[in-house]
């Protein structure tokens, strides 16, 4: 099959460390094992062995569908339409006529006119929509990850923002009187200024900033836990991480909201 995969906000690809860039990933390579065809439109800077990537000007825009036209003028050239389209654009217009299209979309909160072929990593996203799309969690390559004795701190994992809201991660650690290793990009510099600066200090709050796999796991392994605080609102409740952690051996806290 020739399928068409729509980017995410951020670059995605070998150099993915976080979330939903590396499931798109995880899912090309997978499919190409198979023997399909990708091919990826998605912003600068993917690094996609194998894909043919058609780089988009911006990642989103909220007037027009850049996707669908990109994709369109890509099935012209190629003579032939995609058997399949899989968007994961973050926000934005999304143009109607991808109802006409074999397609199946990443469910975000502004797309909730899209009921149909919606895939959601979160019985709290599907919720959202309605409950009629389908509800597939996050998976992880099997990588043998080691199980190691636990140190003395707490972990986090995601990028800095409001979404993912690290501070409460901070809070809790304080209160129960435990460290914690917070381990992401600062995505939001307005958050991270007024919620999360303040605390860290190199040593009861410590910051790694962005990490890759292997000092990522080394953390992971060694955490008494791992403090997810997406809050409600957001309605994402299970990431990644979480499969990540899992894998290592490491429980997960988080908030009793559905997964």
């Amino acid at each position: 099959m020739n399928l068409c995969f729509t980017g995410y906000a951020h670059p995605l690809g070998e150099t993915s460390y976080y979330g939903a860039e590396r499931i798109i990933w995880y899912l090309m390579q997978e499919l190409m094992k198979m023997g399909h065809t990708c091919t990826l439109f998605s912003v600068k800077g993917c690094r996609v062995p194998g894909v043919e990537f058609i780089e988009m000007p911006k990642p989103w825009d909220d007037h027009k569908d850049l996707y669908y036209e990109a994709i369109e003028a890509k099935e012209a050239e190629n003579g032939a339409p995609f058997d399949m389209v899989h968007s994961f654009q973050a926000s934005g217009c999304i143009d109607p006529r991808l109802r006409e299209k074999p397609y199946c979309l990443y469910p975000f909160m502004g797309f909730q006119p899209f009921h149909e072929n919606l895939i959601a990593y979160s019985k709290r996203m599907n919720e959202v929509h309605g409950n009629k799309g389908t509800l597939i969690y996050p998976g992880l390559p099997d990588t043998g990850l080691p199980i190691e004795k636990p140190s003395d701190y707490l972990a986090w994992v995601g990028r800095i923002d409001a979404g993912k809201d690290p501070a409460i991660a901070i809070e809790v650690a304080k209160r129960a009187g435990v460290r914690i290793v917070l381990m992401g990009p600062s995505y939001h510099y307005p958050y991270f200024h007024d919620h999360i600066w303040q605390h860290i200090d190199g040593d009861r709050v410590i910051w790694l900033r962005g990490v890759d796999d292997e000092i990522k796991y080394k953390v992971l392994r060694k955490a008494k836990g791992l403090l997810q605080t997406n809050w409600s609102a957001y309605h994402e409740m299970f990431g990644i991480t979480m499969t990540e952690a899992l894998s290592c051996g490491v429980p997960v806290i988080g908030w009793g909201h559905k997964t």
